[in-house]
């Protein structure tokens, strides 16, 4: 898988997201970040904000699927943050082109950050 498909994966997921769950493009600021451990998605704000890695790497789309699943997976209005963590995780796997051990490692070790 090239780093361009995974990018466009993306940029697709992205332009579904600004149809389906938000009808202003206003209403969803993507902001493309350097470092991936600073992906975030800060669905409390107006408008929803989600700061996502540039595409380097698998780990960085994976990062990148993650945080949309932050914002379209389920359980997201959970209380528990490790309940929005894992289905977050759950989303990224299901809307992935494809999923490798590493990046299944680098969700179960992130499940362990505080």
């Amino acid at each position: 898988m090239t780093l361009n498909a995974m990018r466009g994966h993306i940029d697709r997921l992205i332009a579904n997201l600004r149809v389906t769950r938000f009808h202003f493009a206003d209403d969803l600021d993507i902001r493309w970040i350097d470092d991936r451990e600073e992906a975030m998605a800060i669905t409390d704000a107006d408008p929803v904000e989600i700061h996502l890695p540039h595409i380097r790497s698998t780990l960085d789309y994976a990062t990148c699927l993650h945080e949309l699943g932050h914002v379209s997976g389920r359980y997201q209005d959970s209380k528990s943050s490790k309940t929005r963590e894992r289905w977050a995780w759950q989303y990224a796997r299901e809307h992935a082109l494809f999923w490798t051990a590493e990046m299944e490692e680098d969700a179960r070790a992130s499940m362990w950050r505080p």
